[in-house]
């Protein structure tokens, strides 16, 4: 039967495919994650940039509305300008009036001058101040000084001014012709006004005050901003929607405090708005506090993003030339690799890692090779099969004697002292026909020792641990009588969950030895809990004769003992607070809770614990640091 021959290829060309095609896809990713990153990059640095844009804005905006209120409450509150302008409002009122009370007015608007050149200061820090008498009668200071006769009606803010009830009002940025501006668009240049009424000790207006500053002077900052930032365009709305900044023209423009007050803008201050067409927005926003002003910054994702296509394009030149340059070098390297690569491939196919634990030591020839690396590499990996076997051997061997230890550990705690001193008791009882004392006592033994002699379960679950302990506690209380009480409190929670077994009861068995030396009589009592993912058991007793040095001594000698050494050495009734210590952290390593507290009067309390296992993670098999 003739057999096809299967079309293969050589490998030198399989290299040269898949280290080319290899480093067109590293590129490509690598372009990709480099693109996406700065993309974000570029995102957060737009936002940060918008966000410290607008809160400079919103900090100069503040303070030059904050100076505008300044000066409105001095002249509204100042006792020389109430005085002087009651005085002359008076005068205005009148029909037939006096020389003696012409030259009165005169003084006091002289008066009013004076004081309000003091409190804007010889800089001028607001551009205009007038006082209005309800009558329309204005007395002007700043740039434009007089008293004119004007009509309240046909002031744009004058209504609203009469609604707030002495509360301030800014009007939005309006063309004032009686203060003198200059360049090419004097004849728009445009003004805030602040104004307030002001009243004369009762609830009855006496007249209307109004601060105006440049519109120039109150935005400049943001002026300054659009002009150092291409791209960047900030919009300033007052409290009533209107929009007060750009100010030079009130062309049709997005309404973006609106989309600001959309609820995704409630979390988050920046926000990329999606608009009609393909067009996106970056949009950040702040408010002016006090004044309830809201500061917007826009900019385009093109203007944004403008860096990015510099990138991309560097990037794919950058990427050609690599791609060529590394097809170059592939072809050569794969050339010379060729040929030791398929001698050392022959060499290393007698090498099979499923007999790591034979006796027969397997051979590697090295390889035919000119290269010295190959070679090298050859020689280094017949020297890592040896140390491989080797540290098996050597693994399997700890692993065995670990096992063993941890096996000598749980045997220690049968203490034949505990069954003589039972079998005495057991003996008395029986001399004394203390027949149903005796029963019970012996079912306690056997439960207790029925419980040891299981060696099917290294984890147990609490509720099972705490019954056998109080097998060991009942025959205790037979043996001591009315001299002995215990108590024993499990909380639910912590009944299933799993803890190594005979955890508890040598830390039990160490209070008979060392606690009740004193006279009785004797209380135990055991609470067991869960407290944030681990299990924790109090066993306190009343011997109260753990001093602090012996319980730091103890702590110490627990902390600082040779592990490996303590479970090799574990003999028969070896029981007591280090094996516990040891088996604890055997399961539990650096997790493990292990304390002694005799902060409380006449009280030692013992604390065992560790991490939560419950029924079903039982596991059997765990590792033993050693």
């Amino acid at each position: 039967m003739q057999h096809r021959k299967k079309h293969c290829i050589s490998q030198r060309t399989r290299l040269f495919l898949v280290y080319g095609n290899f480093m067109l896809l590293v590129l490509v990713f690598l372009f990709l994650y480099i693109y996406c990153f700065n993309r974000q990059n570029v995102q957060k640095e737009v936002a940060v940039k918008q966000t410290n844009i607008c809160a400079s804005i919103r900090d100069s905006v503040k303070t030059k509305l904050d100076n505008m209120s300044t000066i409105s409450l001095n002249l509204v509150y100042s006792s020389a300008i109430r005085k002087n302008f009651s005085s002359f409002a008076a005068y205005t009122g009148k029909k037939n009036v006096s020389k003696r009370e012409t030259l009165q007015s005169w003084d006091n608007i002289k008066a009013i001058y004076d004081t309000i050149t003091a409190i804007i200061g010889p800089y001028q820090s607001a551009s205009q101040v007038n006082l209005y008498t309800m009558d329309g009668t204005r007395v002007g200071s700043g740039y434009q000084q007089g008293v004119v006769k004007t009509d309240l009606d046909k002031i744009p803010w004058y209504h609203a001014v009469l609604s707030l009830h002495g509360s301030k009002y800014i009007s939005v940025p309006i063309v004032n012709q009686d203060i003198p501006a200059s360049g090419p668009n004097r004849n728009a240049h445009k003004f805030l006004s602040m104004a307030r009424l002001s009243f004369n000790g009762g609830d009855k207006s006496e007249g209307i005050c109004e601060v105006i500053q440049d519109c120039n002077t109150v935005f400049s900052l943001a002026t300054k901003m659009e002009k150092a930032n291409e791209g960047l365009h900030l919009y300033v709305y007052n409290e009533r929607g209107e929009l007060v900044y750009p100010y030079t023209a009130f062309s049709a423009q997005d309404n973006y405090l609106t989309l600001t007050q959309q609820k995704h803008f409630q979390d988050e201050t920046t926000h990329m708005v999606q608009k009609t067409g393909n067009t996106s927005q970056i949009i950040t926003k702040d408010t002016v506090p006090q004044y309830e002003w809201t500061v917007i910054a826009v900019e385009s994702k093109e203007s944004v993003y403008t860096s990015l296509s510099v990138f991309r394009r560097a990037f794919f030149l950058l990427a050609a030339v690599i791609i060529l340059g590394t097809m170059l070098i592939c072809f050569l390297f794969a050339k010379q690799m060729t040929q030791p690569l398929l001698k050392l491939t022959r060499a290393t196919k007698k090498l099979k890692m499923n007999r790591v634990l034979d006796d027969s030591k397997p051979t590697l020839p090295l390889a035919d090779s000119s290269i010295t690396e190959i070679s090298d590499l050859c020689s280094s990996f017949l020297t890592m099969y040896d140390r491989l076997r080797e540290s098996s051997r050597n693994l399997l061997l700890a692993r065995s004697e670990e096992i063993s230890a941890n096996l000598r550990a749980t045997q220690s705690l049968i203490n034949p002292h505990f069954l003589y001193n039972s079998l005495s008791s057991i003996s008395i009882l029986a001399e004394d026909g203390e027949d149903a004392t005796i029963t019970k006592m012996c079912n306690a033994l056997c439960d207790y020792f029925r419980y040891i002699a299981d060696t099917t379960r290294t984890l147990v679950p609490l509720k099972e641990e705490i019954a056998c302990t109080r097998k060991y506690i009942d025959c205790m209380q037979i043996r001591f009588g009315n001299a002995f009480s215990y108590t024993c409190e499990v909380l639910p929670e912590a009944e299933e969950v799993l803890i190594p077994k005979l955890i508890v009861q040598p830390v039990v068995e160490n209070a008979f030895k060392y606690a009740f030396n004193s006279a009785p009589p004797w209380r135990l009592h055991l609470y067991a809990l869960v407290d944030k993912n681990y299990w924790r058991i109090r066993i306190e007793d009343n011997g109260g004769s753990l001093t602090d040095q012996m319980r730091d001594s103890i702590l110490w000698e627990l902390s600082h003992m040779d592990r490996t050494k303590e479970l090799h050495n574990t003999h028969i009734g070896g029981m007591g607070l280090k094996n516990v210590y040891l088996r604890l952290t055997l399961q539990y390593g650096k997790d493990a809770i292990f304390d002694i507290d005799n902060t409380q009067k006449d009280k030692t309390v013992f604390l065992i614990g560790g991490p939560i296992q419950m029924k079903g993670e039982e596991n059997n098999g765990k590792n033993i640091d050693l």
